[in-house]
């Protein structure tokens, strides 16, 4: 009996302190759609709370003020897929294309657009456990310049001047340089539950410590004597330290972060981001506004509900591409015939803010 109760007691001690590992196979893919939503002045009651074992942090009180989708596309069905041959992911909202590549042991930022790093930046360490640590970089992510005519244009625009720059030393300035490095510190310090609007999660939460250096230098001719030519450092280069919090899952509701907070150097919490991917949320706590109905194999009508005003409605197809734009007001009928078997997604607007958005799927 003895012996029984021992293991009983050592099940109940496991159990009460069982961690979750989150592996690549637990996040976004190409095809996933993520709902994000900010909360940019979260009330007192939300904070990252403290590390270790069996945390509960409740961030049920957040509000929505803002949000948008976030699309999962293919890299290769985007204008720049060409700069990213090492790109497996991208996440589109409708604006940024914003290039990953996903592995078994980390996320790496490659670029946004046609803005491509030089060097890949690590934006999530994998697999993640209690106690996982990382610090990636210094990395290289911007080193570029700008030479030619248009160099003494620029630094007008800021204000600036050959002469203001080298003290006086040299009188023409003719290239540009910008480098920028970006050092990076992951810990998993906690592990726990997290309650959001959309449901209670177990979870880690990832501190994520970040550092970025921006230098700008100009080189300068001393047209006069020679002496004064060389590169000279201007003001605008400068130091960037964020604190943020991230808390992630292995439940199939989320795919992404949990939440994201940004923090003060006192983990004040300056503004959350959470997902809201859960059918449960949004069918109890923000129920859809529009009905679609499949009128037949070629056609589809949306219903908006009378208490919504809205501008437009867009449709895209999964690699972001825009296939469709029309006005919208309560009702319409959308001809599909000349769009190709897939997913497509539908975001209504007012004023060019989603209201909502639909994943819809023509066979």
């Amino acid at each position: 009996m003895k012996i029984y109760l021992l293991i009983i007691t050592l099940l109940i001690f496991h159990c009460s302190f069982a961690q979750i590992t989150i592996t690549d196979n637990d996040l976004i893919s190409v095809g996933d759609i993520i709902e994000q939503v900010d909360d940019i002045s979260p009330n007192s009651a939300i904070n990252v709370g403290s590390p270790g074992a069996n945390q509960l942090w409740d961030f049920s009180s957040l509000q929505i003020l803002g949000s948008y989708t976030q699309q999962c596309i293919d890299p290769s069905t985007t204008p720049f897929s060409i700069s990213y041959p090492n790109s497996n992911l991208c996440m589109y909202d409708g604006m940024e294309h914003v290039f990953l590549n996903k592995t078994a042991l980390k996320i790496e930022l490659l670029g946004i657009d046609d803005s491509v790093f030089a060097d890949p930046v690590v934006v999530l360490p994998l697999p993640l456990s209690y106690g996982t640590s990382l610090t990636d970089g210094p990395v290289t992510f911007v080193d570029s310049s700008i030479s030619g005519p248009f160099v003494e244009l620029i630094l007008a625009t800021y204000g600036f001047s050959a002469g203001l720059i080298s003290g006086f030393a040299a009188h023409v300035a003719d290239t540009i340089s910008v480098s920028g490095d970006i050092e990076t510190k992951f810990l998993v310090d906690a592990y726990g539950t997290m309650q959001l609007p959309m449901g209670s999660y177990d979870c880690l939460r990832l501190k994520i410590e970040r550092n970025s250096t921006t230098n700008i230098q100009v080189h300068c001719i001393d047209t006069i004597s020679g002496s004064g030519t060389g590169w000279y450092q201007i003001p605008f280069s400068d130091f960037e330290e964020d604190i943020s919090y991230q808390w992630w899952t292995n439940n199939p509701d989320s795919r992404f972060f949990l939440a994201e907070a940004y923090v003060d150097s006192s983990d004040n919490v300056l503004d959350v981001t959470f997902t809201n991917n859960s059918s449960s949320f949004a069918n109890n706590q923000s129920k859809s506004n529009f009905s679609i109905q499949i009128i037949d194999d070629k056609s589809i009508e949306i219903i908006a509900s009378s208490d919504i005003s809205l501008n437009s409605l867009r449709i895209y197809d999964i690699s972001g591409r825009l296939v469709m734009e029309n006005s919208f007001n309560n009702n319409i009928k959308i001809d599909t015939k000349s769009f190709k078997r897939g997913t497509y997604i539908m975001n209504f607007y007012t004023n060019e803010n989603i209201v909502e958005s639909k994943k819809i799927l023509v066979q």
